[in-house]
């Protein structure tokens, strides 16, 4: 379904404690890591991310990722719609795909990703 929530950041101060609190509350798993985040898995499959904080606090909370199946032809409805591209197509893995962000009229930062390669001739 195109639109729906695919993945998710939480912005955290402390990754160690973080873990450890999530990882009690819901059972999650961190297999895969950097040095500022960790990948959440729920079981089998990775469903968002944990990773430092560097925004200001008022700048914190969750950053919904969105599904869809052509990134290009989404984030050319978005800016015609009034919102910001602020991250064109990305590669995540070759597992994951890709992902792109924008903020809407209201200054909102959303996130798109996609399993499916760019057409010939795209980004």
């Amino acid at each position: 379904m195109r639109g729906k929530p695919t993945w998710w950041d939480i912005q955290v101060d402390d990754l160690e404690v973080a873990q450890q609190f999530y990882g009690a509350a819901f059972d999650w798993t961190f297999p895969m890591a950097g040095p500022d985040f960790v990948v959440v898995f729920d079981g089998t499959e990775p469903v968002g991310q944990l990773y430092l904080r560097t925004e200001p606090a008022a700048g914190r909370g969750i950053r919904m990722y969105f599904d869809t199946d052509d990134l290009e032809g989404t984030i050319a409805k978005v800016a015609s719609a009034g919102g910001k591209v602020l991250v064109e197509r990305t590669p995540i893995n070759p597992e994951m795909g890709w992902w792109a962000e924008f903020a809407d009229p209201s200054g909102v930062i959303i996130g798109l990703r996609t399993r499916t390669a760019a057409a010939q001739g795209s980004a």
